[in-house]
């Protein structure tokens, strides 16, 4: 799991990685040789301790609930605020390593070379600037999430199948900075629809199954609207699959897990498992030989289906990319963890049905979406 393993890196990503890592070591280091012997040794096993708690307990899943709320903390404020002053140092040290070897060549002054009072300007803007970037980052969901999601509407032709409108929702990552106000938007919007049915691809919670009462009322207004059929997702996986498929199985959920439904008289859906954390069949039969959907939280595990069973489907409904959550213009997404062949939207892959890939409702890592908001999406089939 991780960076490594994931396909949809964009090649500005990685640069901007390479930097990072530059700025980061080089502040480090700076930052080391500033204190005494003893003061280094506290500082290192400190940043141990820190490391085992962040990148051992959440991996190996210790407990049935997941990651606790102490590891997030300590996961958000060392990613996304400890870490931006550690590149400012290595950024500022790097600079003034640049100025003396060019003075030691030069007999110039260095263009960069700034007076004691400037540098404590610019010391005082740059931790001034990390925190209103994070404060921003923080804020802006939980303040103006009716503003943030948007509405996809899709029509598709099915064969041998009457008229058939589903709403399909994903990744809500139940947790801290889950908005109540954007998942009212969002029952509300769908309530407004009335589809037939309702999917949702994956990824209930973000990291503790406890989480799940902040969608409480969310899912029970949801059945309440009509029919709702589910697949797990890799942090559902992790955080505990039997709680979360519970959870939604005591809402009047139908949770698929490598099984089909039939939703129709001419129409039949079949979830997968989650690709990433689970074995998934690769020989499944459609139900009653009618017209095929998937439903999976990964699309990349498609590619562990054999090609007659794919051919026998209509269409796939996938989330987990979350559309990258930041786009650039051009670029594209800076980071795509199914791949860059899985783009929000249909996506139409040699040897595949048509797949719809969401952007989700929820966020993962950061909460901070830049040209890729939420969504609610709609499809017509006809």
């Amino acid at each position: 799991m991780g960076l490594l393993n994931w396909t949809g890196l964009s090649p500005l990503f990685i640069i901007l990685l390479v930097i990072f890592f530059i700025s980061w070591f080089t502040g480090f280091f700076t930052i080391i040789r500033k204190f005494n012997s003893r003061a280094k040794r506290i500082f290192v096993s400190i940043l141990l301790i820190f490391g085992i708690i962040i990148m051992l307990f959440p991996l190996k899943g210790i407990n049935q609930e997941g990651i606790s709320r102490l590891e997030v903390f300590i996961l958000f404020a060392f990613f996304w605020f400890i870490n931006p002053m550690v590149c400012i140092v290595g950024l500022y040290e790097t600079v003034r390593s640049i100025k003396y070897i060019y003075n030691k060549d030069n007999s110039r002054p260095f263009v960069a070379s700034f007076d004691p009072e400037r540098r404590n300007f610019l010391k005082g803007a740059s931790i001034c600037s990390i925190g209103f970037l994070n404060a921003g980052v923080f804020v802006r969901p939980l303040i103006i999430p009716d503003r943030m999601l948007q509405i996809r509407d899709y029509s598709m032709e099915i064969k041998n199948n009457k008229a058939l409108d589903i709403a399909f929702i994903s990744d809500l990552h139940a947790g801290f900075f889950l908005s109540q106000k954007l998942l009212q938007n969002v029952s509300s919007i769908i309530k407004e629809r009335r589809p037939d049915y309702i999917f949702i691809g994956g990824d209930i919670v973000d990291h503790n199954t406890g989480d799940l009462r902040e969608i409480d009322g969310f899912v029970d207004e949801l059945t309440r609207i009509c029919p709702v059929i589910a697949v797990l997702g890799n942090h559902d996986i992790l955080s505990g699959a039997k709680a979360v498929e519970g959870f939604l199985k005591d809402k009047g959920v139908v949770v698929l897990r490598d099984s089909g439904f039939i939703i129709s008289e001419n129409i039949s859906v079949y979830g997968l498992k989650d690709d990433m954390h689970e074995q998934i069949k690769a020989d499944f039969e459609s139900v009653d030989d009618k017209p095929l959907l998937i439903l999976t939280h990964n699309p990349a595990g498609l590619y562990k289906l054999q090609r007659v069973l794919l051919s026998k489907s209509q269409l796939v409904f996938a989330g987990h990319t979350h559309g990258g959550q930041i786009r650039l213009p051009v670029i594209g997404a800076m980071v795509n963890p199914g791949g860059k062949e899985f783009q929000p939207g249909i996506n139409n892959i040699k040897d595949m049905p048509p797949i719809l890939i969401t952007t989700g409702i929820g966020y993962t890592g950061i909460p901070l979406r830049i040209n890729c908001e939420p969504e609610v999406v709609f499809v017509k089939m006809r």
